[in-house]
């Protein structure tokens, strides 16, 4: 995440899926979108990893 914070492309979209997570993840994650406009966060009941991606894919407007 940090990476992908530090690039200098402004017009990008960074999408993260909480997949059910049941430690702490979901308070990182909204730290970071609280940091930066170009993070979206969003939460889902665990569905897998391909369950995480699509949704991933299907909430990118790019």
């Amino acid at each position: 995440m940090d990476s992908l914070i530090g690039q200098t492309l402004s017009d990008i979209e960074i999408i993260l899926v909480d997949d059910g997570s049941t430690d702490r993840s979901a308070d990182i994650l909204a730290r970071y979108a609280e940091a930066d406009e170009r993070v979206r966060v969003i939460r889902q009941a665990n569905q897998g990893q391909g369950g995480a991606r699509n949704t991933g894919l299907d909430a990118a407007s790019g």
